[in-house]
Formats: C-alpha cells, sequence, structure tokens
C-alpha cells in the first residue's frame, strides 16, 4: 500500500466486511441532481441519452429554484419535534446527566454554557457543531446500547464536510454540504469524496433563516434526487448568529421545521437539541427514517417477490408537489449492471440496507401501507409509477378502471399506498413565513403516496420509431382521451410528450372501440395508450378531485395559456386537450431535429416553447399555428425535413382545431345548452380521430431519426426535451 493510500496511524484495520461497504457506496454514485431535467440512477438506464451527459450547475441556481418551490409552503409547529421525534423525557435526563459529567456544558448558578463553542464566522462552526451532535449520539449510545444498536443511524458520525460531493463518473456538480451524516466507514483518505445517496441528511449552517431554508432545500432535493425510495428528507438547520436550531421535515407537501430551539444560551433549548437527536436515533423502521419499505434503490418487494428495476422511465424532480417516477421492473431478473454489487449487499443482508429495508426477510415485511393492502397477481414484468397526491384527487385506478380495454387506454392492475408524510389529524401547522415577499397564507396540504401497477409496457415516442408509427400511436393515443370523456366522463388535462407510450411486446386483440368511433375506425388495432392520469378530473363535478389548473406548458393549449397568464379562470375543455396533441406532435418534431439542421425559425420556436412567462408563450404558440396550418411548401414555411413530414398531419389538425374553438366560443356568446357543448366535444373527436388515421397512413415508413443518419446530428443535443425539462414545468395551483 502506498503512502497516500495508508490508513491514519491507530484507524481500525480494514477488513473485507468494510471493504464491502466501501465498495457498496463506490458503486452506488448518483448524479446528485439536474437544473430542470431529470437525475439518472447508475443502477438503471435512463430513457433519453442526454440524461447522461450531466452537466455542472451553479447552486446558486438551485437555491432559486428551491425558493420559488417552498416559498409558499413553509410551516412550522411546536409539536414536531414530540410528534416524529417522540423519547421519554426521563431518557433524555439521564443522557444530560451524562453530557455535563463528561462536561459537553456547565450549569452553575442558573446559568447555562456549551464548554466549546465557536464564535466567529459561519464555517468555524462546522466543526463544533458536528462535534456537539456527536456527542449527543456516543452519550445516547454509552446511556441506551439496546436501542442504539436498533437504530437506522447506528454506526454513523457528523462529519464537517470540506469536500465537493460529485458523481465520480463525470466528476461534476460542485455542491457542498457543511455537515453530512454517514457510516463511519464512508468517508476515508482512500476515497475523501462521497456520492449523495450514502448521505443519510446534512447539516446547513448560515446567519439567516431566509437564506438557510433555501440552501438547505438544495440539499433535500439531492438526496430525493439519489434516493427515489425516501418520503421525506430530515435536515439539521443552525442560524450561527442567534444561536438557533431547528428540525426541518423536506417533504411533498413543502416544508414542516420544528420550533426554535436556542441550544447555545439556554439549558430548555439544549434539552430540546437532545431530545431531538434521540428521537431521531430511536427511528428503527425504514418509515421513521424516510424510506419507502417496500423500495430499494435496485427493487421494489411484492408480496415477498423481488421485482428488479431495469429503466426509469420517467422522472419529474421536486420536493414539493407530485414528485413522480416511473419504473419499468422484471421479477426476480438482475440488469447486468447489478453484477457490481456484492450479493450479500443485493439480499439486503449486509450492514447497511438491513437496518433501513428489512422487507426482504419474510419474518421483517411490514404492511403495505397503514393498511393491509391486497396485492394483485402480478406478472413477470411490468410499470410501477410513484406520484404523491393530494388527498382530494380521484385516483388512477379510479380514472382508468371505467375505460379498461378500451383502444389508448392502459391496462391497470392496481393501486397501493405505501407511505406518506402525514401530519396527525387533530394537529396541524401554522405558516412560516421566512421571506418579505411571500404570497398570501396557504393551507397546509396533505398528499397521498400512491404506487400504481400497470401491465401495459411501452416507451415513450422517440426518432427510433418510424414516421408512421409515430402518427398512429398518436391518434390511437387521442383515442383513448376520447374513452376517457365519452365512456368515463373524464378530461385527461395533461397531454404531454411523456404521456404518450408506444406499447412493445406483445399485445391483445381484444381492443374495444369507443361506440362514437364505430364508424370511423376501420380496425381495433392500438399501438399506444395515454398514461398519466393524476391532473384528471370529473366532467362537471362540483366535487374539488383536481386543482383548477394543470398540464404540461409547451403543451398546454393557446386558450389556456393565455388565460393563466392573465390570471383569468377559464374551464379546461376536450378542445384543450385535443389542441394539445397537435403541439406535442409539433413539440417532437422540433426535438427530433437537430439542432444544427433547425431552420433560424424552428430555433425560436423551440426555444420560446420552455419559456416559463405565459404571455410570450402564448404568443409563440399563435405564431406556430399560423404558420403550420398554410398549405405552402417547407421551403417556404422555413421548415426542415422532420417538421415537413410531419407537416400534412399537424397543419389538417391544426385547421380542425381552430373550427372547433371558434365554435365554442360562439356557443359560450350564446349561453348554449349543456348537451350542445357535448355533442360539439364528441364531433371535435370524430373529426381529428378521422384526419388523424388518414394522415397517418401516409407517412412514410421509415424511421425518423434516419432522415439525418448522414452524422450531422449534434451530439450534445440529442433529446434536448430533457435538457429543457418540459415535465418539471409542470404548471398547478393545487
Amino acid at each position: 500500500m502506498s503512502a497516500s493510500k495508508r490508513p491514519p496511524e491507530g484507524s481500525p484495520p480494514f477488513t473485507p466486511a468494510k471493504k464491502a461497504v466501501r465498495d457498496f457506496y463506490n458503486a452506488m454514485h448518483n448524479t446528485p441532481f439536474r437544473l430542470k431535467s431529470n437525475v439518472i440512477s447508475v443502477h438503471t438506464e435512463s430513457m433519453n441519452t442526454n440524461q447522461k451527459e450531466e452537466k455542472e450547475r451553479r447552486q446558486e441556481e438551485l437555491k432559486d429554484l428551491m425558493m420559488e418551490e417552498f416559498r409558499s409552503a413553509t410551516y412550522e409547529a411546536d409539536w414536531v419535534s414530540s410528534q416524529y421525534c417522540p423519547v421519554n423525557g426521563s431518557d433524555v435526563d439521564t443522557v444530560l446527566a451524562l453530557l455535563k459529567k463528561q462536561k459537553v456544558y456547565t450549569e452553575t448558578g442558573g446559568q447555562f454554557q456549551l464548554t466549546s463553542w465557536a464564535r466567529g464566522g459561519e464555517t468555524v462552526f462546522y466543526k463544533s457543531f458536528a462535534r456537539l451532535l456527536n456527542n449527543i449520539v456516543d452519550a445516547f449510545a454509552r446511556c441506551f446500547p439496546k436501542e442504539y444498536d436498533s437504530s437506522s443511524f447506528t454506526d454513523t458520525e457528523f462529519v464537517p464536510y470540506d469536500k465537493y460531493t460529485t458523481d465520480s463518473v463525470s466528476g461534476e456538480h460542485q455542491l457542498k454540504p457543511d455537515i453530512v451524516l454517514v457510516r463511519k466507514l464512508c468517508i476515508t483518505p482512500e476515497e475523501p469524496k462521497v456520492s449523495w445517496l450514502s448521505i443519510y441528511f446534512v447539516v446547513e449552517v448560515k446567519d439567516k433563516w431566509s437564506e438557510l431554508l433555501w440552501q438547505a432545500a438544495t440539499y433535500a432535493r439531492c438526496l430525493f434526487a439519489a434516493s427515489d425510495h425516501r418520503v421525506f428528507i430530515p435536515i439539521l438547520c443552525l442560524n450561527q448568529k442567534t444561536g438557533e436550531f431547528r428540525l426541518c421535515f423536506f417533504h411533498r407537501s413543502g416544508v414542516l421545521a420544528t420550533h426554535s430551539m436556542r441550544f447555545t444560551s439556554t439549558l430548555q433549548g439544549f434539552r430540546d437539541l437532545v431530545a431531538t437527536i434521540m428521537g431521531m436515533w430511536l427511528w428503527t423502521t425504514p418509515g421513521q427514517a424516510g424510506y419507502v419499505p417496500e423500495q430499494s434503490p435496485l427493487r421494489f418487494s411484492l408480496s415477498n417477490t423481488s421485482f428488479y428495476i431495469h429503466q426509469i422511465l420517467c422522472r419529474r424532480q421536486a420536493i414539493r408537489g407530485r414528485g413522480t417516477i416511473v419504473y419499468a421492473v422484471k421479477r426476480a431478473v438482475k440488469p447486468p449492471d447489478h453484477e457490481a454489487f456484492p450479493d450479500s449487499l443485493l439480499n439486503n443482508d449486509g450492514p447497511i440496507w438491513k437496518k433501513l429495508n428489512p422487507f426482504d426477510r419474510k419474518e421483517d415485511v411490514p404492511p403495505v401501507g397503514t393498511q393491509k393492502v391486497d396485492i394483485p397477481t402480478l406478472p413477470d414484468s411490468f410499470i410501477i409509477k410513484c406520484s404523491h397526491q393530494l388527498r382530494e384527487r380521484i385516483s388512477e385506478v379510479d380514472v382508468f378502471s371505467a375505460v379498461q380495454g378500451f383502444i389508448g387506454i392502459p391496462r391497470v392492475l392496481g393501486e397501493y399506498q405505501p407511505m406518506a408524510f402525514e401530519t396527525p389529524a387533530d394537529k396541524s401547522p401554522c405558516f412560516w413565513k421566512v421571506r418579505q415577499d411571500s404570497p398570501e397564507v396557504l393551507p397546509y396540504e396533505s398528499r397521498v403516496h400512491r404506487h400504481l401497477i400497470i401491465e401495459s409496457e411501452g416507451v415513450r415516442l422517440s426518432p427510433e420509431l418510424t414516421f408512421q408509427q409515430v402518427g398512429y400511436a398518436m391518434v390511437h393515443a387521442m383515442i383513448g382521451h376520447c374513452a376517457l370523456f365519452t365512456e368515463g366522463n373524464i378530461m385527461h388535462r395533461d397531454v404531454s410528450n411523456g404521456n404518450i407510450v408506444f406499447l412493445t411486446g406483445n399485445t391483445r386483440s381484444d381492443w374495444k372501440i369507443p361506440p362514437i368511433l364505430e364508424n370511423v375506425l376501420p380496425n381495433n388495432d392500438c399501438t399506444a395508450v395515454l398514461i398519466d392520469g393524476d391532473a384528471s378530473k370529473t366532467w362537471g363535478s362540483l366535487r374539488p378531485t383536481s386543482s383548477d389548473r394543470s398540464g404540461t406548458l409547451p403543451f398546454i393549449s393557446r386558450r389556456l395559456t393565455e388565460s393563466w397568464g392573465a390570471r383569468e379562470a377559464i374551464l379546461h375543455t376536450p378542445i384543450d386537450d385535443l389542441e394539445s396533441f397537435v403541439l406535442v406532435l409539433v413539440y417532437n418534431a422540433l426535438a427530433w431535429t437537430p439542432k444544427k439542421r433547425k431552420s433560424s425559425r424552428e430555433a425560436i420556436w423551440w426555444s420560446s416553447l420552455h419559456k416559463g412567462d405565459l404571455i410570450p408563450l402564448w404568443s409563440m404558440k399563435e405564431q406556430i399555428f399560423l404558420t403550420l396550418k398554410q398549405d405552402k411548401e417547407p421551403e417556404i414555411l422555413k421548415i426542415s425535413r422532420i417538421l415537413a413530414e410531419f407537416h400534412p398531419l399537424i397543419s389538417a389538425w391544426m385547421k380542425e382545431v381552430d373550427r372547433f374553438v371558434e365554435i365554442a366560443a360562439e356557443y359560450l356568446r350564446k349561453r348554449q345548452r349543456p348537451d350542445k357543448f357535448t355533442q360539439l366535444f364528441k364531433d371535435a373527436y370524430v373529426q381529428l380521430i378521422r384526419i388523424g388515421l388518414d394522415a397517418a397512413a401516409k407517412l412514410a415508413d421509415v424511421p425518423v431519426r434516419s432522415l439525418y443518419e448522414d452524422g450531422a446530428e449534434d451530439e450534445d443535443e440529442d433529446e434536448d426535451e430533457d435538457e429543457a425539462g418540459p415535465e418539471d414545468d409542470e404548471y398547478e395551483q393545487d
């Protein structure tokens, strides 16, 4: 062993078991975040090649994103610490007595003082605070060894972290937490850097809460991104200016913080700190530590059977909000890249996941969710969609159950609630206004964590498909939308490029045709389905089943874009969603055109479709419609080859959409009866689907990508849509 690699003198021997732990972490490198797109897990292959080319982002940019995400979703309460970190008061006294004996603090004449506490700038607090936290944990371990050994955080330590957390593959992502909680073997002279997956949570130090909260959120988001199987991230926050401490839970409903603990100046504040840390170290189950018991980084465990993750089809990164992730899984079949993992760790018998995800041993299998749920008989491979929905929303099982078997509708096997971060029914937190420009106080929202099991398997639309396959996929997904509305009385309200799935493998031959299309469809073929019913709403229902505004910004109709930008109330109709299908096709055609092959007009369109300002976005969509509705040659329209191939279909659809938009506006002016509107929507479905079938049959049966197989592709912009991250721009007001 070279001198640079030799462990420090006096350190314990580096045994094979310890090496396995370190190798496990080294193998689990995860990219920490993407500012407006997906992260990738190394044990899977993300859907798009551009997701593999992680680019360094400045931390300030991510912090700005967090400020917008949480400025109206910050809450606090004095019951949070005792609710989530419960501990017996006499046990706290026992640990306090030992800490006093160890001279961690003194109390004389009613005066409390920490014996070793830094004074000065922010960085000087790192070692002091880490040492104090470790002293509390060590005292707890000495006083209550059995409880410590059962803890989810046993054999961990707080480390002042002066190294950048990094993805060792690309060496990027320069984010530097102040203090990290890791296994004692994770940071060694041999491996001075750690991946985000190996960090349980972090400690952040600043002198202003208005800065501290957003900075902490950046790390919480990184931890969420590295660990899909987390439902909350605890972050310890220290305001070094005031000596205040708070434990903040970052989760899908926002931030929930404990009361302020002035542990540097009062014994009661210090007691609160000790009690909170002890309460965290009493977490013994995966759920208490924020982990979903049925899921690990590598697989799901359903009905005591392992289903390995083979692909991540969609990952919408967020802390607050939906945070949707979609996995393709296979029964007991490990992907090739799993071979890098030691079998003992894959089987959850290793020292890491034994504490956090013990579900693979039958005697430790926890119930699914808060109530026992019967999981349906599962095929060897299927899709699992994980999302966090508002409680009042209808579930996707309810959305799709009434229309199972229709063309364009995925086959849903079932749904269960694995876990959620919930506040007690008899308690509610209050709004914590940490920014002067915070909006009006919003009530705390409770979200339900749902796992949807889908048998229909497929891939997102891509340039590997032929033009004809893409055309028919669009039409068949549109038929699914028609079935939802005409047969299920459901408005989908989120037609986007990620929600149209091209079916792969063996498909059924017994697809049903919606009655209004029996004289339109020549057969009952189905090549694609419309997924993601999260934003769906019962048509005409007065019950608040979903938010008033929902959709993905590049694809919402011009009418909705303009009205939402002007903050005007408007009814989302099937015609709006039909227009979204047209925008999806335009968007994909632009996305699949290499950067160097886009015309100047297309480059402007492409850039503008990713803007978040709604009024300019509406104006650009108007320009796109005005241009592409014209029956002119591609050279005159200034469009490139892929868009030109789809242009006959796009143009025909745009003309019909505009015609129905005008009729609907006239109906509104004349205050026509509801049944007139219903018939209008049905007529729109029939006409656009008829046009789509005719145009799709005329499309070239060659791969879209083949038009640019001469090597002119711009390698750094393949799959541009994910760099812009339209699915991160969901526009919801819940």
